[in-house]
């Protein structure tokens, strides 16, 4: 594991370009938000793996720590490297062997990282990636009876689709489904500096982050005041060329990203215009 950080350090730019071109994430930003979190977190847990060895004992009883088996890893798009290190290393750690599928939108980030897994040398089989389409491989992956374990971040619809799947063969389940992430603006407080805060926060990363504050609650009296201060602060991203220093804001990592959202309302459903 420590061989694996220390080869994605030597790939780092290679990291980076990939996120780039796949999500479009501003080049000054990715390392940042991208690639340097995973490395730090292979040699976190490389760190722990050695407690897998260790035995409790409580009164007169044993307590052991095994491996769960094969997992499998169904990962988005919009954070390709943070999402799969953050199930592989603590997998590898445990001792288990791994499938992983990639978003069929940014799958370059998983075959830079099995070429890394296998110059680092990493057991063949024990990391094994599958590319296509989630609707197709999702279910396969969920419901295999030689698969013990399923993580699958994604929309809490496909969410439900893989507890289902798993369910007769009572495989262990471990999901992070989406939600509207509130930020919460009292009357006290500095509007300005926590409108900016919230903004900022989720035009980050080409507005394309899943725990983004992209629920503003503000009090009613400063409604009016809050709106143009977004405005405003909305007004100073630079969306253009991702590898261009003074673009904020790159291409979305999809076509499907781009169109019109759906949001509820008081009347029923109504489209509105993404970000």
């Amino acid at each position: 594991m420590r061989k694996i950080a220390a080869e994605m350090r030597n790939r780092y730019d290679e990291l980076v370009d990939a996120h780039v071109k796949s999500m479009g994430c501003p080049r000054h930003l990715t390392g940042a938000f991208h690639v340097d979190a995973p490395i730090e977190a292979m040699e976190y847990y490389a760190d722990l793996a050695y407690k897998m060895e260790a035995v409790e004992e409580r009164n007169d009883v044993l307590l052991l720590k095994e491996p769960v088996g094969v997992c499998a890893f169904i990962n988005p798009w919009n954070y390709p490297l943070h999402q799969l290190i953050g199930k592989v290393a603590p997998a590898l750690a445990a001792g288990c062997t791994i499938i992983a599928k990639p978003a069929e939108q940014t799958p370059e980030l998983d075959f830079l990282m099995a070429e890394i897994f296998d110059t680092a040398g990493l057991p063949a089989g024990v990391f094994n990636l599958v590319s296509g389409l989630g609707t197709e491989i999702g279910p396969v992956m969920s419901s295999h009876p030689q698969v013990d374990m399923v993580s699958f971040t994604g929309s809490t619809r496909a969410g439900v689709q893989v507890a289902a799947a798993a369910a007769p063969g009572v495989k262990r389940v471990c999901q992070e489904l989406g939600g509207k992430s509130a930020f919460i603006i009292t009357e006290d407080a500095d509007l300005s500096a926590a409108v900016r805060y919230g903004v900022e926060d989720v035009m980050a990363n080409t507005g394309q982050t899943c725990n983004a504050l992209t629920r503003m609650l503000i009090p009613q009296s400063r409604y009016e005041e809050a709106v143009a201060l977004a405005a405003e602060i909305a007004g100073e991203q630079v969306v253009g060329d991702p590898t261009d220093d003074a673009t904020t804001m790159g291409p979305m990592a999809s076509h499907r990203q781009k169109k019109p959202l759906k949001t509820i309302s008081a009347w029923g459903w109504k489209k509105v215009p993404a970000w």
